[in-house]
């Protein structure tokens, strides 16, 4: 078995989920956070920066839906993927 832990961030604009969130995946033992962005604009960033191998993602924030920042953010990660 490897030691590699699958890497996730969590995207949410209400800090009180975010918490329950990292909260819940640093029990896993084969999982760590790597990030918490709180904005699309944010999540793209990260996304880019980190290269998660998980992304939680809430699907609406003010300033539009998760499709936007998951769209943004596989392309990202492959410009040949989109959803």
């Amino acid at each position: 078995m490897t030691d590699k832990k699958v890497r996730a961030l969590i995207v949410e604009d209400d800090m009180r989920i975010s918490e329950l969130h990292q909260r819940f995946v640093e029990k896993l033992p084969d999982f760590e956070v790597i990030g918490i962005a709180n904005s699309i604009a944010d999540a793209t960033d990260m996304v880019e920066l980190l290269q998660p191998d998980l992304i939680l993602l809430d699907l609406f924030f003010p300033e539009g839906t998760a499709w936007i920042c998951s769209n943004r953010s596989a392309a990202a990660i492959n410009p040949a993927m989109s959803f």
